[in-house]
């Protein structure tokens, strides 16, 4: 079976490779590609990269137990300082954040007496140097993993021990983690979570605890957490047994208030919380008529095939709540039929015009990866399509598909909505998949790897998909205006003809936003063991 699948694959990156060779793309005169001076490589698998100021940008490089922390000037692309750090020992990296000018090293370490894990963080200035270490909090032996992400250093998925979130100005960081079950059964099983709330300035704690949830596992569907700059913790959450959604307040004596959210019976995924300026709370999330099952190819060695629920998006439910879950203001964006069909194949879409017969037609595994709050109140969510599945020959296959893209008025009502075709994978966790934005003149860019059969794609063909797992891809962007939402499509440049660069690993989250319009990614250097900075600028 392998073996028949690997010549099957690799048949189809010979008919790739030809069909690209035979297909000749034009690249975009709107964006210019310049490489700096080469300087010596430090190599590591987790590397992690910020710009400070306009002028600088951060490299940080775990390399053993030791980090190397290196600084750049943006504008020669050339290495100023690189210091290494061999006094923080063996650690596990929890997380690596920017908040204001300084960059947060967030890590755990177990001792081994008390089994405690403790977690920690040392801060990185703006000149390059790691400032001495903080402690975050400490955790109970007991304590579990909170949930699964895709980590792009590693294959496949590492488990999230510490959920790390910051408050919408930026000005708290909210620690969340969990204990063991008291129960493994789920409706009796009452969960403990830990939590701790950082001066995001200091990376002084406010105050931590541990509470447990009034309601049982199975009867909690917790939908989003979130902390407010005066240091109170948010979760809203969907009770079955009453049929209600709740706001639970946590504040920092570790009492618990309760109120009711008057939300109509939808079924919703998940909440993306952000605290306005004037202190009430806005939520944003998609909702569904229904979870579909989907049948994944079986395992080899198992009989039947392995079953993977899917949620079908069917729009947007958005909220104004006070910080108590009084409803200011509610709106739903349902997804028309025409965009839902739009880049799909003709078995996509009869189905989908079957299923808006009965009001069922959506965008499965819709997620929203970002949330831009602009200065005259209007917003934009971007959402994109993830999800896992186990293919045929065991293993994971990880999944980012199309991007649906919305613009709302202060009032919430819409004002424009885009579906941009885009069908990435691979088996190794994110990786080069996904998007970056940024934004400059009057529009906003999702930069990404496409492949080259999707150069002049029109909206009634389906996209072919790029694999992670192979290298090289099209270096492409979405250019979308915020006041009218038109589209424009640029391909930048293929990575594997980069000028005086034999390689980049392309990972979206090693994108460095330098100067407005221009960003910054590390490459390897034709020369032995040496890297070089790429620059990209988006002409005036």
């Amino acid at each position: 079976m392998k073996s028949i699948l690997s010549l099957l694959l690799c048949l189809f990156i010979l008919q790739s490779i030809s069909h690209a060779q035979d297909t000749p793309v034009k690249l975009s005169p709107n964006f210019t590609v310049s490489t700096g001076p080469v300087y010596p490589m430090v190599e590591s698998k987790f590397k992690y990269y910020f710009s400070l100021e306009p002028q600088f940008s951060i490299a940080i490089k775990r390399v053993g137990d030791q980090v190397c922390v290196q600084k750049f000037d943006n504008t020669t692309m050339s290495k100023l300082s690189e210091k290494m750090y061999n006094d923080i020992g063996r650690h596990d990296i929890e997380k690596v954040m920017q908040s204001g000018d300084k960059i947060y090293y967030i890590y755990s370490w177990v001792d081994k007496l008390s089994k405690k894990k403790t977690l920690y963080a040392r801060a990185v200035n703006k000149e390059g140097e790691m400032l001495p270490v903080k402690t975050l909090c400490a955790t109970a032996s007991d304590m579990v993993m909170i949930g699964w992400v895709s980590i792009d250093a590693v294959s496949g998925a590492a488990g999230i021990r510490y959920e790390i979130t910051e408050s919408t100005d930026k000005s708290k960081i909210l620690v969340r983690y969990k204990l063991a079950k008291m129960s493994k059964i789920d409706s009796k099983n009452f969960e403990s979570f830990g939590f701790a709330v950082i001066d995001a300035a200091t990376l002084e704690k406010q105050w931590e605890g541990e509470i447990r949830m009034p309601f049982s596992e199975l009867d909690m569907n917790n939908l989003a957490f979130a902390v407010t700059k005066n240091g109170n913790v948010h979760l809203l959450t969907y009770v079955s047994s009453i049929k209600e959604f709740q706001m639970m307040v946590l504040h920092p004596d570790l009492s618990l208030s309760t109120y009711k959210v008057d939300i109509k019976a939808l079924e919703i995924e998940e909440f993306k919380i952000q605290e306005l300026e004037d202190g009430n709370l806005l939520c944003s999330g998609y909702f569904a008529n229904g979870i579909d099952i989907i049948y994944a190819g079986s395992k080899i060695g198992m009989i039947g095939f392995t079953k993977t629920k899917s949620f079908n998006t069917n729009g947007l439910v958005q909220l104004k709540l006070t910080p108590e879950g009084k409803i200011l203001e509610s709106h739903e964006h349902e997804f028309p039929i025409d965009l839902i069909n739009q880049y799909e194949g003709e078995r996509s879409k009869n189905k989908n015009n079957e299923r808006e017969a009965i009001g069922k037609a959506g965008i499965n595994d819709l997620k929203i990866v970002e949330m831009i709050l602009i200065k005259d109140g209007t917003s934009i969510i971007v959402g994109e399509q993830q999800y896992i599945r186990t293919p045929y020959g065991g293993g994971w296959s990880y999944h980012y598909g199309d991007l649906i893209v919305m613009k709302l008025d202060p009032k919430g009502q819409l004002l424009w909505i885009k579906k941009l075709p885009k069908r990435q994978a691979g088996s190794s966790g994110m990786g080069g998949l996904s998007i970056k934005t940024f934004r400059g003149d009057g529009a906003f860019y999702m930069l990404f790897l496409d492949n080259i059969k999707n150069a002049n794609l029109s909206v009634n063909d389906a996209p072919a998909a790029h694999s992670d797992d192979f290298g090289g891809g099209f270096l492409t962007a979405y250019k979308v205006d915020e006041g009218s939402g038109a589209v424009e499509k640029h391909n930048i440049l293929n990575f594997r003809n980069v000028p005086g660069i034999i390689g980049v690993r392309f990972r979206n989250k090693n994108i460095i936003d330098t100067f407005p319009k221009t960003f910054m990614i590390e490459g390897i250097a034709k020369e032995d063991r040496e890297n070089a900075m790429v620059t990209f600028k988006l002409k005036e």
